[in-house]
């Protein structure tokens, strides 16, 4: 039987965690959370060895669904889901799709 231990956390915040995702070398730790209150979706990215986030989240109205790293480019990241957009025949959903890039 295996001992399950943690080993500590990473981000602490209000909102909801919808995914997770780890790049291909598992240097990043990428996360889509949802605010409840204000509708709005955020990508943060964080370092896996110091734990930090790396740069400013990404904040979006948007539907954010999916999140995919690139399997030979280990900082490129893939964000999917759906834009609400208006038209005469009222409201649909359109996909979206996103290119994340750590520089």
């Amino acid at each position: 039987m295996y001992e399950l231990m943690s080993n500590g956390s990473i981000s602490t915040n209000d909102y909801q965690v919808r995914k997770l995702a780890y790049n291909t070398n598992g240097e990043f730790l990428s996360a889509i959370f949802f605010d409840e209150i204000l509708k709005k979706y955020q990508i943060e990215i964080y370092s896996t060895k110091s734990r930090q986030l790396i740069g400013a989240p990404f904040t979006s109205p948007t539907l954010r669904s999916s999140i995919a790293w690139h399997p030979k480019i280990p900082t490129l990241l893939a964000c999917a889901g759906e834009i609400k957009v208006e038209s005469q025949m009222g409201q649909s959903l359109n996909g979206h799709i996103e290119l994340i890039n750590i520089k």
